[in-house]
């Protein structure tokens, strides 16, 4: 359970494994500290705590210049503040550490290498989404209208709280599965993982646990 609940939310922040970099990149309020790697660490404070969990050492005074810029973007919603120039500590070093998260360069090599999936299980712990993992999943089918029909996915409230640690912590005790970004995608991703990874089976129409995957699942073949 804890691995779909990973991958539900890795395979969407990736757009379906597509770019280890978030939509928008550098022109985010929040760039150049946007997401990157498969849980799309963001936020200078993120990757400094990353990098100290790695024992890299990043200057307590540089650290704190980039946090207090970040909150200064954040209510301003414009990332002036937060670029590379204004900040003469923030050394080439750094930066690769950084575009590392990303796979950067390409092809990756050294750090590059395992620095994506690192640093996810590095926010994977940061953001206690084990703890909520490994709650019971009690599974529902929720049937939407797509411009291919109906469509159904299915979520629980586990994964609701897994993915809201991750993504939007003050959401993690909504119970109507509502402000969290992409939540349904998510959920179309942990469906898949539950019948690849685990042996349990999902909700049909009626609630009874018949399907071994979800309804109206074609696979590639």
């Amino acid at each position: 359970m804890r691995q779909a609940s990973f991958f539900g939310n890795a395979i969407q922040e990736t757009r379906w494994l597509d770019s280890l970099v978030e939509s928008g990149g550098s022109e985010l309020w929040y760039g150049p500290w946007h997401g990157r790697g498969f849980l799309q660490l963001t936020n200078p404070d993120n990757y400094c705590a990353y990098w100290a969990w790695r024992g890299r050492r990043i200057d307590p005074a540089l650290r704190k210049a980039l946090v207090d810029a970040y909150h200064q973007a954040a209510k301003k919603r414009r990332n002036e503040a937060l670029r590379d120039e204004k900040f003469p500590g923030l050394t080439e070093t750094i930066k690769d550490w950084r575009d590392n998260v990303r796979a950067r360069p390409n092809p990756p090599e050294g750090d590059a290498l395992f620095a994506p999936a690192d640093s996810a299980g590095f926010y994977w712990l940061k953001s206690h989404m084990a703890h909520y993992a490994d709650q019971p999943h009690v599974l529902e089918a929720h049937a939407v209208q797509t411009n291919d029909g109906q469509k159904t996915y299915y979520r629980s409230p586990a994964f609701w709280k897994a993915s809201a640690a991750v993504n939007l912590p003050s959401a993690v005790k909504h119970t109507n599965y509502s402000g969290l970004n992409g939540f349904d995608s998510r959920c179309c991703a942990y469906g898949i993982a539950l019948a690849v990874l685990s042996e349990v089976l999902l909700p049909d129409d009626k609630g009874n646990p018949t399907l071994m995957f979800p309804k109206d699942f074609l696979p590639r073949r």
